[in-house]
């Protein structure tokens, strides 16, 4: 007899999910399909749907009916052919002038996924979406539950300065745009604005109820006891000031784990 899910509601999520990525969208007439522009590729718990969201919502960005999260390039590298490339490409169909792209958060912490991206789709644009890493952390770990291995991976996924390294072992650094999740919150229509330029779309366009923040945890978030903050604090330092040496846009006064570092 097959258990029933511990948290009903994701349960319908994940099969939507699973509907949605069974097969990819049809293509209307007229339009072609490519490897995607755009490509959301971190963090969890950093606001990714809100922002996916309004990029989405600009009216030179279609979105077939494809989830936000394909999360299709996640496999051994080594196991991605050249058919997985192709076919990776038709889940984006859009009309001429258009772009079309996904975000899947998982992807910057996974260096095969950054490989298969690569080979799939070189001249994407990149985003990466932080926030201040414990905080991030203490968010994951609240979503994560009491899954097996669940801290040791809202850990790594705060590793920043690893993964953009990573991607720069691929891609251009011109291809990588970092926005933090406290400037988009604080500077909405700056930073809005400042992506739509980065994918050369008319930054001029303001969506509809842009604050409307997506997934945001409903549940109390787990306490951290002081040693394990301090603990943390260690831990993300070296990648934070790595992060910082590699982009100097990065605000370490929106941190408040982090503002001793400024």
């Amino acid at each position: 007899m097959r258990r029933p899910h511990p948290r009903p509601v994701l349960a319908v999520f994940e099969r939507r999910w699973r509907q949605q990525r069974s097969r990819p969208p049809r293509c209307p007439s007229r339009w072609t399909v490519g490897p995607p522009d755009f490509v959301g590729v971190g963090t969890h718990k950093s606001g990714t749907s809100w922002w996916y969201r309004l990029i989405r919502t600009h009216p030179d960005v279609v979105s077939r009916g494809h989830p936000k999260e394909l999360r299709y390039l996640s496999r051994p590298s080594d196991e991605f052919t050249t058919a997985d490339a192709a076919a990776y490409a038709s889940w984006f169909p859009r009309p001429d002038g258009k772009l079309a792209g996904e975000w899947t958060p998982e992807y910057a912490d996974d260096l095969s996924s950054i490989r298969n991206l690569a080979a799939a789709a070189p001249n994407a644009k990149l985003l990466l979406l932080v926030r201040d890493p414990i905080d991030r952390y203490r968010s994951d770990l609240t979503m994560l539950g009491q899954h097996r291995g669940a801290d040791a991976k809202a850990a790594r996924r705060g590793r920043y300065a690893t993964q953009v390294a990573d991607l720069c072992t691929f891609f251009p650094r011109t291809a990588l745009l970092l926005l933090q999740y406290e400037r988009c919150i604080a500077s909405l229509d700056a930073e809005l604005a400042r992506t739509y330029r980065f994918l050369q779309l008319d930054d001029e366009f303001t969506p509809r109820f842009p604050t409307q923040r997506r997934n945001v945890t409903r549940r109390p978030k787990v306490p951290l006891p002081n040693d394990r903050v301090r603990e943390l604090t260690s831990f993300f330092e070296p990648e934070v000031l790595g992060l910082a040496e590699m982009m100097p846009e990065l605000d370490l006064a929106l941190w408040p784990s982090m503002r001793h570092l400024a």
